[in-house]
């Protein structure tokens, strides 16, 4: 029961705040309970992500994107860590008149994860972790000029973005935890002088 209240209450307090007519294409990415563990990893992770587009309070078109990731993680010494993240994006934008696609590897992510706290009992049930880190999100993915109309959901941006994350886990007894994660994308601008809107999540 207690698990399912945790799940219940993660999912309630989670907030995203983003322009949803220019910072839909590249999120933030979670790290979870993986910090608060040392070891080597390399796996796959989806997600899906649905915008609705408004200009002056009028509706004009869905975004829909589908994204699935290669992701690893190396453990340098027990404070530090990197993560990374090479996407593979499907995107689609509907309107009233047309639906347009546009897919292909997305800009690849580096984030390095300092860790501030790590205590854990004798078992590794009950633990206080903090870290943060610092990364950056390189322009080689697939992208689209300014004057494309596909150019908000292409898979690649062409600017350079700076990434922030902090990461707080709490367990005082064996069953129950508090976790808390905060993540800051500061976005570049891209060849052609456009930059999205800069992402947050908590």
């Amino acid at each position: 029961m207690k698990t399912t209240i945790s799940i219940i209450a993660c999912l309630l307090f989670f907030s995203s705040k983003a322009c949803d007519m220019c910072g839909g294409v590249s999120g933030n990415a979670s790290i979870g309970l993986f910090a608060a563990n040392q070891f080597h990893y390399l796996g796959l992770r989806s997600n899906f992500r649905d915008y609705s587009l408004y200009m002056h309070g009028i509706r004009q078109a869905d975004q829909l994107f589908f994204t699935q990731e290669i992701n690893f993680r190396y453990q340098f010494t027990n404070r530090i860590q990197c993560y990374g993240e090479i996407p593979y994006q499907y995107g689609i934008e509907k309107t009233d008149l047309k639906s347009e696609k546009s897919f292909g590897f997305g800009d690849p992510n580096l984030l390095l994860n300092f860790i501030l706290i790590n205590k854990k009992d004798s078992i590794s049930q009950r633990f206080h972790f903090a870290s943060i880190g610092i990364g950056v999100k390189a322009p080689i993915g697939k992208m689209r000029s300014g004057s494309n109309s596909l150019t908000y959901i292409a898979p690649g941006t062409g600017s350079w973005d700076s990434k922030f994350h902090f990461n707080y886990i709490f367990s005082p007894k064996t069953n129950f935890g508090f976790q808390n994660e905060i993540s800051l994308s500061l976005k570049g601008s891209n060849p052609m002088g456009l930059s999205r809107s800069n992402v947050s999540t908590f």
